[in-house]
């Protein structure tokens, strides 16, 4: 269950070869091989940040054609931190060209459909993917602190087993790159929060020092996947900080607001 790097037409992104052989194609975008400018250097795939439309357009069109992808054969989500489940067909694809057709209000996407594309945007939150290897059912999932506050994660298992009935043990599940303990400094109140909601909460933070608390939000996301039913031994996490890896990824919290946004796509093949 091992993230592997591939460089391909300049491009470097990370995927999940045992998935591959099992009809899934998952990819972790990262910054490099694009033609954007800075702060948005160089292959930002959010059109809603401050970027040249036009450069994001062309950094689309470069990484699906490297998938062997088609734009009309793709969806994205306006995320916002919410616990939203859209379930994509080939009749609602959208937002390959703009932001302004991505499905609405929506952080979770779930295809039963060979050849579509589902893409999720980020810059340090923490992308998740749900996959059904018997039953050919793949989703995504946008996990800000928000969204792991809500478990969007679960939110898209409940959603995908309503659509098809399965056994959440035999789900595989990915953790894509967000930011890490290493760089994730909350204060008490985002603390208190998670531990009142959740029983397990108080493992996800640490205290360097024994300072201000730092939160693990794959820590956190991995045990919401336990607790429905996934097998920890079928969650591959990629264990990057967005934060950390300058050269490799877009960090909000790094950049301070001012930058652009790596993907996580899918698709059934």
């Amino acid at each position: 269950m091992m993230w592997e790097k591939t460089e391909k037409d300049g491009l470097i992104y990370y995927t999940l070869p045992h998935w591959r052989e099992r009809g899934a194609e998952l990819v972790m975008t990262t910054r490099v091989g694009g033609f954007g400018k800075a702060p948005y250097d160089t292959l930002n795939l959010g059109y809603h940040v401050e970027d040249d439309k036009k450069d994001v357009g062309k950094n689309r069109e470069k990484l699906l054609a490297a998938l062997g992808g088609e734009p009309s054969r793709f969806a994205s989500a306006k995320q916002v931190h919410g616990r939203g489940i859209r379930k994509i067909t080939a009749e609602n694809c959208g937002g390959f060209f703009g932001h302004e057709d991505a499905a609405d209000d929506t952080d979770g996407l779930f295809t039963l459909e060979k050849g579509i594309w589902l893409a999720t945007f980020y810059a340090d939150c923490l992308p998740l993917a749900v996959f059904h290897p018997e039953k050919k059912l793949l989703g995504l999932a946008h996990a800000g602190w928000k969204g792991t506050y809500r478990d969007i994660g679960g939110a898209l298992i409940e959603a995908m087993a309503a659509e098809v009935s399965f056994d959440p043990s035999e789900l595989w599940c990915a953790v894509g790159a967000g930011i890490g303990p290493c760089c994730y400094e909350v204060d008490e109140a985002f603390h208190e929060r998670f531990c009142r909601r959740y029983e397990k909460a108080e493992a996800w933070f640490t205290r360097p020092g024994g300072g201000k608390p730092h939160f693990d939000n794959v820590r956190a996301n991995v045990d919401l996947f336990a607790e429905k039913g996934v097998k920890r031994e079928n969650i591959a996490c990629l264990d990057l900080c967005t934060c950390c890896c300058e050269d490799l990824f877009f960090s909000y919290r790094r950049d301070k607001g001012k930058t652009g946004r790596h993907g996580l796509l899918g698709a059934l093949i």
